[in-house]
């Protein structure tokens, strides 16, 4: 009788001979020596499979050798390579885990969707001149929720230096922002990792690592401002989905803002409701 190549288990001979079967089955070895036993403890140990030499002809029906999986139609398949008939290859189904175990999806860092203003139709330039050192617009939300993170559609024009930082505050609708909230302060961007600016650019995240707590019936404003100094040749846009009929505010290093009627910024803000 031949011996067949993979009868001595997954040697150079068996991979070369059939090499889609024997990664699949070293794979499956992998499993139970790299995942945790509460995870393989119901699947079979052993990856069994019959070895057809030449000359023999299995067909549906026949006895298989302990541990192999039988589907419920069975047929030997085409050889991966020339010469004798492939190693029959059982699917195996594995079983509900055991207990709590299975494969956990660790919580997201900054939670779910909880506002979305999208649809970028033109840009506002900012960080250009010292008089409109730093923006706002006004936003509320529709329950309670501690703030994890904040996407802008922020760009650069030319090649500024310096950090984008984002800011929450308490704002009134007449006269903006009031009062910088607790925790309202995000992780600064440095300007060199931000794209330049259009209006289909992608979403440039910003982090807040407090989670400050926003509260549904409060008015608030998104402020956006440079670290360095202003530059009219280096600058920063910011996509607008409104141009126009919508407040916001500005103010340079006074701490009165202003207010202009320019449109209304894309953003999107992800938390944890409560």
């Amino acid at each position: 009788m031949v011996e067949h190549p993979c009868e001595k288990g997954l040697t150079r001979a068996c991979f070369t001979a059939y090499p889609k079967w024997a990664r699949q089955a070293l794979a499956y070895k992998l499993i139970h020596i790299l995942l945790p036993k509460p995870l393989t403890m119901r699947l079979p140990k052993n990856l069994n499979q019959p070895l057809i030499p030449p000359g023999i002809v299995w067909t549906p029906g026949d006895p298989l050798p302990p541990g192999t999986i039988k589907p419920p139609t069975t047929s030997p398949a085409p050889p991966e390579t020339g010469g004798a008939p492939p190693l029959y290859t059982p699917p195996f189904t594995p079983g509900p885990p055991k207990g709590p175990g299975g494969i956990i999806t660790p919580p997201s860092v900054v939670g779910s969707l909880l506002k979305s203003v999208t649809g970028v139709i033109s840009g506002l330039p900012w960080g250009g001149s010292s008089s409109w050192s730093k923006y706002a617009n006004i936003f509320g939300v529709a329950f309670n929720a501690n703030l994890a993170a904040v996407d802008l559609k922020i760009g650069t024009v030319g090649s500024p230096t310096d950090n984008v930082v984002l800011e929450i505050w308490n704002g009134v609708a007449e006269y903006g922002p009031t009062t910088l909230i607790v925790g309202g302060t995000s992780t600064p961007r440095a300007a060199t990792s931000l794209p330049i600016f259009s209006v289909n650019q992608s979403w440039v995240r910003f982090i807040f690592p407090e989670k400050p707590l926003l509260t549904y019936g409060s008015t608030y404003c998104i402020a956006f401002s440079r670290t360095g100094s202003a530059d009219a040749l280096n600058y920063f846009q910011v996509g607008l989905c409104v141009v126009g009929t919508w407040p916001v505010y500005y103010k340079g290093s006074e701490v009165q803002w202003h207010v202009f009627y320019d449109g209304r910024i894309a953003y999107r803000l992800y938390g944890f409701p409560l």
